[in-house]
């Protein structure tokens, strides 16, 4: 009974943190509790808790893969071409599976060179991580390509008024994936394989395999969050390791793909020149003050 408790410890917990600052937003903003609010936020969510599910089966077999960020921006930007505006249903079903394909392709890439390869989880993810923002940047170098609005708006569906169905997918996702592992053969293996890979082998557990598979399945959640990446924002924006995104004003907005080096390198160019500015007006002024004397 014990062991059980500790079990659900960190889902309490976090639901507790979850609730009380809902509640302090409620208190302090009326419109928090809002429909149009809550379905913003349910729809931000998305994305995110698509993510986490893949991630963590790459933690339970003792890796972490970088890349998931960057892996999402290149589908967004794969988007912009294979899902545009005008498009049939055949050709946005073709789209839709090209997504799917760059994560299938990430994900075996990724597992490959860690299997195969035997580099550590990170420093791999961390190539392909430089690789994909590379072709993103190769590809969309400027605000350019919008999606599909049919879509976005089937991706944004919701019932009750606010609650996205694809939330519900979500959460039923994470309970049939919690009994997987869990209640299964191979939800064991995976833990066991996390656990100790060794001890694992020696009892005749197919490591290499689930390790593999754990690494594909990252990859595929993150290019199916980038589905709803892209119906949320209005362009994304990438740093070394993260998806930055701009909310759109409408919740039914088009999706619009640009990465994010062009942005960092004209902020930094700009601070550059500031500074050059304000040191060359100090010598101005200072010259003008000696001649002055």
């Amino acid at each position: 009974m014990t062991g059980r408790f500790r079990g659900w410890m960190p889902l309490v917990l976090m639901t507790t943190l979850i609730v009380a600052l809902g509640a302090y937003a409620a208190v302090h903003q009326e419109a928090f509790l809002s429909k149009y609010n809550l379905g913003n936020l349910l729809l931000t969510a998305l994305p995110l808790a698509l993510v986490a599910i893949g991630q963590t089966n790459a933690l339970l077999v003792g890796g972490f893969d970088v890349s998931v960020a960057a892996l999402m921006t290149m589908c967004v930007v794969t988007a912009s071409f294979t899902l545009q505006p005008g498009s049939s249903w055949p050709v946005l079903l073709a789209g839709a599976l090209a997504l799917l394909g760059v994560g299938l392709a990430t994900g075996v890439f990724n597992a490959t060179l860690i299997r195969l390869l035997r580099l550590p989880s990170i420093i791999a993810t961390l190539g392909t991580l430089s690789i994909l923002q590379g072709a993103s940047l190769l590809l969309r170098d400027h605000p350019e390509g919008f999606i599909n609005i049919d879509v976005v708006d089937a991706l944004n569906t919701s019932v009750g008024g606010f609650v996205p169905v694809a939330f519900i997918g979500v959460v039923v996702l994470a309970v049939f994936a919690d009994l997987w592992l869990y209640r299964t053969r191979a939800g064991l293996t995976i833990r066991a394989v996390g656990l100790d890979q060794t001890s694992s082998r020696r009892l005749g557990m197919r490591t290499g395999r689930a390790v593999f598979l754990a690494f594909v399945v990252c990859s595929l959640m993150a290019s199916v969050a980038a589905f709803y990446s892209a119906a949320q924002v209005r362009s994304v924006r990438r740093s070394s390791a993260t998806t930055r995104s701009k909310a759109s004003p409408r919740p039914s907005s088009v999706g619009q793909a640009w990465p994010a080096e062009r942005d960092l390198l004209s902020e930094r160019c700009w601070l550059r020149c500031s500074s050059r500015r304000s040191a060359t007006s100090c010598r101005s002024s200072s010259s003008r003050r000696s001649t002055r004397r």
